[in-house]
């Protein structure tokens, strides 16, 4: 007895899992037992079917693994029912057995196999043809081996639980991280187009689904991001969305605790669309292909979700940042230029001449500035109404616009003061130069008003150019003292009588 218990005992340490285990005990059983078949079996209580699981056979009897029989018509079942676990007499207790009759069986002996929570798993059998006497002793051995096998099966539950545990504690963090990878680059995105590629990228490393295709929403256009996936199912099914209900679209972009995932009777099963909104509407999509085999975890959906509320945090900042450029852009333009005629106003003469000023010294080129003003003005708008003053110097302005060239800057210096700066070459003689650009500005703003509501004749504004040549104090404010000090030896000479 010793040797078989220190049989048993090798048996239980050397086993590394349930088959393992299960092999010794049978042989060790089958050697002390005589009996032709010592097996495993497994009942599926729900299907009603008892399947063989381990056997080990010996001399004609043969009881093959993977048999599966209806566990009703089974000696098992019904020597558990009348508690006899054992019997040299099978055809005096179970002549009615077909199974029995089949086998010829003349002795039998079974104990149940429980789970931990003491539900049957299955059961440890013993039979032979020839008639043989199982002792008390044997049973008891068959009771000690059904609880080793019970115990193995929930170590190797426990360690089922633990490796999904790990497996689930991976899972997670790894979706933790995408999350976090996902904010880190909505943070620092400039674009949202750049954001969903890279953010698709990250997505596709999670199993619940084969692949992401990602669609932007540009007006009434949409656009593939990505040549991958099946692209016209992407298209049809955003479509879809966009041509929805209204009422159930704006629904989506104003929930702000659910403004994600979106999919349809017909095609939720195996597609979702990820909706990114902005205040604005609808901006992109992301189209997920699911893994047919199975469903997203509550995990990847919270997954989806965090994506979904990130992009669209995003695309609101980028609309919210777009219009603000924009506003700055006017301001700015505002700021720059004169409300009335729509010119330059002084502030970016200033500016402009200063860089023309340097640019001018490094090249070795001549900078020419006029100063314009429109003698008579006062008596216009004396006669005629402010009204018509604006009108006459939104048309001034526009008739000098029309003779600038290249390079050439007009600007509205205040009130009926203008002033103008152009390039040239150091080469020629800049006094006629100066002259060609006085007469072109006269010629041009000279003559017969047609205003919106008179008409008049203007003999033209009192003009002083000077030029400024490298080497000069690069200084804009004394270049314009000296124009308008120009512009004053003009306005006196006009005023002289010609002979």
């Amino acid at each position: 007895m010793d040797s078989q218990l220190n049989t048993l005992a090798r048996s239980v340490s050397n086993a590394s899992n349930l088959e393992d285990l299960t092999r010794s005990l049978l042989r060790l059983v089958q050697r002390i037992s005589g009996l032709e078949s010592i097996y495993l079996t497994v009942v599926d209580k729900e299907a009603q079917i008892q399947r063989v699981l381990y056997a080990e056979n010996a001399a004609d009897l043969t009881i093959a693994e993977g048999l599966s029989v209806p566990w009703k018509d089974t000696l098992c079942r019904r020597a558990l029912q009348e508690g006899r676990f054992a019997t040299d007499d099978v055809p005096g207790c179970w002549g009615d057995s077909m199974a029995a009759r089949q086998l010829n069986l003349q002795s039998y002996v079974v104990v149940p196999v429980l789970n931990e929570d003491h539900s049957l798993f299955g059961t440890l059998c013993g039979a032979s043809t020839i008639k043989t006497e199982v002792s008390e002793e044997v049973v008891e051995l068959l009771h000690l081996c059904a609880e080793l096998i019970s115990h193995q099966l929930e170590r190797e539950r426990q360690a089922d639980l633990a490796e999904s545990r790990a497996s689930y504690a991976e899972a997670r963090l790894s979706q933790l991280q995408m999350i976090t990878e996902v904010s880190r680059i909505c943070l620092a995105a400039k674009r949202l187009p750049d954001a969903i590629i890279q953010i698709t990228d990250i997505l596709s490393k999670d199993l619940a689904w084969s692949h992401i295709t990602p669609v932007l929403v540009a007006g009434t256009e949409l656009e593939l991001l990505r040549a991958n996936g099946d692209h016209e199912e992407a298209l049809r099914l955003v479509k879809q969305m966009l041509s929805s209900d209204e009422k159930q679209i704006q629904l989506i972009i104003e929930n702000q605790l659910e403004p994600l995932i979106w999919g349809d009777a017909d095609t939720e099963a195996q597609k979702m669309i990820v909706v990114i909104t902005s205040d604005e509407g609808v901006e992109a999509a992301l189209v997920v292909q699911l893994d047919t085999q199975k469903l997203p975890c509550t995990d990847s959906m919270k997954l989806l979700n965090g994506t979904a509320n990130a992009l669209s945090l995003l695309a609101a900042r980028l609309a919210d940042h777009e219009q603000l450029e924009a506003a700055n852009q006017v301001l700015e333009h505002r700021s720059m230029h004169d409300v009335l005629t729509g010119l330059p106003n002084r502030r970016y003469l200033i500016e402009a001449l200063e860089d023309k000023l340097v640019q001018a010294e490094s090249l070795g080129t001549l900078i020419y500035t006029a100063f314009i003003d429109l003698d008579g003005f006062k008596k216009l708008n004396d006669e005629h109404g402010h009204d018509v003053g604006d009108e006459f110097l939104r048309a001034f302005a526009a008739r000098i616009s029309r003779v600038m060239r290249g390079h050439d800057l007009i600007a509205r210096y205040g009130g009926d003061e203008f002033v103008f700066v152009g390039e040239g070459s150091a080469d020629g003689d800049p006094d006629k130069t100066g002259k060609q650009i006085v007469e072109r500005i006269r010629k041009a703003c000279t003559g017969r008003y047609e205003l919106p509501s008179t008409e008049l004749d203007y003999a033209g504004p009192s003009i002083g150019i000077i030029h400024w040549q490298a080497g000069d104090v690069m200084d804009a404010d004394i270049v314009l003292a000296r124009a308008d000090t120009a512009m004053y030896a003009d306005k006196q000479a006009r005023r002289k009588p010609t002979n």
